[in-house]
Parts: C-alpha cells; structure tokens; sequence
C-alpha cells in the first residue's frame, strides 16, 4: 500500500506546521496497515484570511476554522 501527501503552504511560513508534525498527524489519520488501495492527501494551508472565505463559502459560516475537510471522489465499486 502508498501513500502520497501533497502540502500547498499558501501561508506565512512561521504559521505552518513542520513537516515531521504533518506526518504523525497523516499517520494517525490512516491505519496504513489496513489500507488496500493507494492512499492520496492534499493539504492547503492559508492564512485566516482564506480560510473565513473557505469557511464561508463552503459552510456558510462567516468565521475562520481550523479546519475543512472535503470527501473524495471513489469508484463506484468501493
């Protein structure tokens, strides 16, 4: 079983989270032991300005969250 992380920083540096951080947060996310199929996350990290407008846009909140988190598109036999 793969996995691929992809990390978009579109934030001031000094406010992203290090890279070994990124990593225990996805393995504690994924049982990688139980995946069968190739496993793909994106992460996009804004500053609060963006994430209020995500946040509105996407949940009709007017406020910055901490997080979003959009489901994938599967085949149809899963």
């Amino acid at each position: 079983m793969t996995a691929k992380i992809e990390i978009l920083k579109d934030c001031d540096p000094q406010w992203a989270p290090d890279l070994q951080s990124v990593n225990l947060w996805c393995t504690a996310a994924l049982d990688l032991e139980k995946q069968t199929l190739p496993v793909n996350i994106s992460l996009r990290l804004v500053d609060e300005e963006e994430s209020r407008g995500l946040n509105r846009q996407f949940r009709g909140k007017d406020s910055a969250t901490n997080v979003l988190s959009f489901p994938a598109g599967f085949p149809e036999n899963i």
